[in-house]
């Protein structure tokens, strides 16, 4: 049970939360601590953004295209994904947070390895005029971990690179950030590629999903390149699995190299930041003298760590705003008239729901996310207005107990099945700023069978 709490965990406590406009990259709430990692308990100051003077300012030469280089195979490309995409726990002055994807790649300009990803999911709530010389300061360290096992590989950031016209979306070609590191000279790096991109090249998304209906537990994405223009890859996906969490992984070609990194989506339509473009973001960078710790322990507080629970489905069990009860567990192949995808079926659960009298508009969403877990990396969500259910708020409308029905497409197979609900409220702190107080995980576990 511990390594099926550490290993998923990560991808399923942000389920209530906001996305960025076009963006394919849901960004958990800034002090959120998944992984059972509380947020820091204070901010660290930081000792500048002034840069370092002795940075290489030459930018080398393109390599040539090795024109003898094969195409790989599926398999060859799934030991990439697996080695080679990480996740990072992201420190910050507002709190810690899991956001996005992350490769790693050697720089010939600096010398040394850098982490590449992203910028627009580092950028603090409310601050639409912050720009990529303030980074340094904002951000107070992280740590790496395989995007695929959920494993730590041992290695932090160690100093950013100032970028100081990086812009977060919409302006895709300039949404890029990168880091140097510390112990992570034994981690696996992907070669940056300089061959021409043509519409209807096959390329691959290398990512950890989540929140979507398509996971592949293998973390690779097939799909079709369309055009490469003024700084941005346009691209499609095949089956249109959706991009929660893809936001800064690499798009590779048949080659095994990066040509651009995922920034967002609009509808079925894919948008990536070029290598060529990134690459000379990065190169007209230079190395922040603010140096990350390479310990991170001072951000932990054991005490503040959310705390979850694991409950039986017979088992009435009390969250902050509710008492919950699954009544009721049924699968079918069959839902209101739809038919299961092909290798998938309907779970539908019957809750019953009594409210505790401690839900505040002021404080707490109407709108509630539960996600039914079924394998690692597997899941799906379900939707509950608790302000409209049958026509009145069940939080507040004085029912002792209403009957709420779920029903989530999962695996015709399942490893395993829970119902996960997080509890949280907000506040609004001296900034203006929203906070986000998480106080539990709740996991009921259901047989396979259903009851």
């Amino acid at each position: 049970m511990n390594k099926f709490i550490r290993t998923t965990r990560v991808f399923y406590c942000i389920l209530l939360i906001s996305a960025f406009v076009l963006t394919g990259c849901i960004t958990e709430p800034p002090n959120k601590a998944p992984s059972g990692t509380p947020a820091p308990t204070g901010a660290v100051s930081g000792s500048g953004s002034e840069t370092q003077k002795n940075d290489v300012t030459s930018t080398p030469e393109p390599t040539p295209v090795n024109n003898n280089a094969k195409k790989l195979t599926l398999s060859e490309i799934e030991e990439l994904a697996a080695k080679c995409v990480f996740h990072v726990k992201w420190f910050s002055k507002n709190g810690s947070f899991n956001s996005g994807t992350t490769f790693i790649t050697d720089s010939e300009k600096f010398n040394t390895r850098l982490l590449i990803t992203a910028f627009h999911f580092l950028v603090p709530d409310g601050e639409e005029d912050f720009t990529g010389d303030k980074l340094p300061d904002y951000l107070l360290g992280g740590e790496l971990s395989y995007a695929k096992s959920g494993e730590k590989t041992g290695a932090t950031l160690k100093n950013c690179v100032v970028i100081s016209d990086a812009a977060p979306v919409p302006d895709i070609a300039k949404d890029v950030s990168a880091f140097t590191l510390n112990n992570g000279d034994n981690l696996a790096t992907l070669p940056l590629s300089t061959r021409e991109v043509n519409t209807g090249d096959k390329i691959y998304l290398l990512a950890n999903l989540w929140n979507t209906e398509d996971v592949h537990e293998n973390c690779v994405y097939e799909g079709t390149a369309m055009v490469e223009q003024e700084g941005m890859l346009v691209f499609r996906l095949t089956g249109d699995p959706g991009t929660a969490g893809a936001s800064g992984g690499p798009i590779i070609n048949e080659y095994g190299e990066v040509i651009g990194i995922h920034m967002a989506s609009n509808g079925t339509t894919l948008y990536a930041h070029s290598t060529k473009s990134f690459l000379e973001q990065i190169n007209a960078g230079t190395i922040s003298s603010v140096t990350y710790p390479e310990d991170l322990s001072e951000y932990y507080n054991e005490a503040e760590e959310t705390p979850w629970y694991m409950h039986a489905y017979n088992e009435e069990a009390e969250t902050d705003l509710f008492k919950m009860k699954i009544t009721s567990a049924a699968f079918s192949d069959e839902n209101n008239g739809t038919k299961a995808s092909e290798g998938k079926q309907f779970l539908t659960l019957n809750v019953d729901i009594s409210p505790n009298g401690k839900y505040s508009p002021e404080s707490h969403p109407a709108t509630f996310s539960f996600a039914l877990i079924y394998g690692t990396g597997m899941f799906a969500n379900a939707t509950i207005d608790f302000s409209n259910v049958n026509g009145e708020n069940i939080l507040t409308g004085g029912k002792e107990t209403s009957s709420i029905s779920m029903t989530f497409e999962i695996g015709s197979e399942p490893e395993y099945l829970y119902l996960y609900y997080t509890d949280y409220s907000t506040s609004v702190n001296d900034e203006g700023q929203t906070v986000y107080s998480y106080t539990g995980e709740h996991y009921f576990t259901i047989p396979s069978e259903g009851f």
